[in-house]
């Protein structure tokens, strides 16, 4: 069994070591055709797993308490109080009394997912509510900033979720995300260009440059728009 496993990488090796050298347009394009088709595999599974926990919700209600029970004694003890933080450019704001802020996160914990859901509030004035789910769910989303890699960007992992209806995914959110959550230091210019690349669940592949015009993807019930800020 061993020696059938090293035969099989030893092979593969081969054969990747023979294309790249004698077709290297066609590996290229065949490497990217591979991670594509690896990122949409994976989100499909990860939106059938997802359809299938919904069903059980509603078909066994029984069984669904008892995975959330299991997933509670899994999971470490999470804040149940909602909380509101404050952000200038990305970075958490202390005082905000001095500071005029981009916007607030109003999180709160959802009891049944057992993960903190975001509510980003551009309104600073405006009361903190809970809003509802958002159903959309992106099968990709990269944020490139200059001419570095682009980082992948998850809206909802195990521990958070950022498909709340409402929210306006802007520079700054994005921004925020890299600082906050990707826990990036290097320095950001205002002049770097910022870039999003975009495939939602019907493979529709779309890419936001953001510029002076405030572009931003609002995220809805079923599904987003993408707006022009400094048109609207």
């Amino acid at each position: 069994m061993i020696g059938n496993l090293i035969r099989t990488c030893l092979i593969t090796v081969l054969v990747n070591d023979y294309i790249k050298r004698n077709y290297p347009d066609n590996y290229e394009r065949l490497i990217l055709s591979l991670s594509y088709y690896a990122i949409y595999s994976y989100s499909k599974l990860q939106i059938l797993v997802m359809s299938f926990m919904k069903d059980l919700n509603d078909k066994n209600p029984k069984l669904f308490e008892l995975k959330k029970m299991f997933d509670s004694l899994l999971k470490p003890k999470m804040n149940v109080a909602p909380t509101v933080d404050y952000y200038k450019n990305g970075v958490l704001v202390e005082d905000i009394n001095t500071t005029i802020c981009d916007f607030k996160i109003y999180s709160w914990l959802d009891k049944i997912n057992l993960l903190v859901n975001h509510k980003v509030m551009y309104d600073l004035d405006k009361e903190e509510t809970f809003s509802e789910i958002s159903d959309n769910n992106f099968l990709l989303v990269e944020l490139k900033v200059g001419e570095k890699t682009p980082e992948k960007i998850l809206l909802k992992t195990e521990e958070y979720n950022f498909y709340v209806v409402g929210n306006n995914l802007t520079k700054g959110f994005f921004l925020y995300y890299l600082k906050q959550i990707l826990r990036i230091s290097e320095e950001i210019k205002d002049n770097d260009k910022m870039s999003v690349k975009l495939i939602d669940k019907d493979v529709n592949v779309l890419e936001i440059i953001f510029t002076d015009k405030d572009e931003s993807i609002l995220l809805e019930k079923n599904g987003y728009k993408l707006l022009n800020n400094a048109e609207n």
